[in-house]
């Protein structure tokens, strides 16, 4: 199945071809100009690739994959399955109520499947739209490009806090003019 953070948004079509490679390896991400920014996911990215590591015997301090924050990505269930059950105590006593810097994260399950060879460090360029990284009027070009198959709409980020009111008119005009018939959920 495909993994989507709560703030991801399909606008095309998505194929085989935007998660795989053609020897069918995972992409670790879409983009390469947005990687995890120093601080609270920072540490909990390092803390997930240390125990992913810890799987395989690697005793060096292991290689950051360039992940931003928030993701789509393929999970393979027997993967996942190997991957909790190497890890299963030290993923039981990281949950709690809160989220906290120690918790374990979706970081420990992609750096497993690096570490397998069953993902290739290697982002597709230009197929995923940040909006914390782009202007208002940007991401409405982008929300409409073809080339574009998805948006990350988180409220992170210098430019959304300095105009969050901007933002959030443009945004909500965008998604009415690209979907102008509500779901049924709506």
């Amino acid at each position: 199945f495909i993994y989507f953070n709560d703030d991801f948004f399909p606008t095309q079509p998505l194929e085989y071809s935007d998660f795989f490679d053609g020897n069918g390896k995972i992409y670790n991400s879409f983009q390469d100009d947005v990687s995890v920014k120093p601080g609270y996911y920072l540490e909990n990215l390092k803390r997930c690739t240390r125990i992913a590591a810890l799987n395989f015997a690697i005793v060096e301090e292991p290689s950051k994959l360039n992940f931003p924050q928030h993701i789509m990505a393929p999970f393979i269930k027997k993967e996942m399955e190997l991957c909790y059950n190497h890890t299963k105590e030290i993923i039981d006593n990281s949950v709690s109520k809160m989220r906290l810097p120690y918790n374990l994260t979706q970081y420990l399950y992609t750096n497993d499947l690096y570490y397998k060879g069953l993902m290739i460090d290697k982002p597709i360029p230009n197929k995923v739209l940040y909006t914390t990284i782009h202007s208002p009027d940007v991401i409405e070009k982008y929300f409409f490009d073809e080339g574009v198959k998805a948006i990350c709409i988180n409220d992170w980020g210098e430019n959304f806090y300095l105009d969050f009111l901007t933002y959030k008119e443009k945004t909500l005009n965008i998604l009415k003019d690209k979907y102008s018939k509500p779901s049924r959920y709506e």
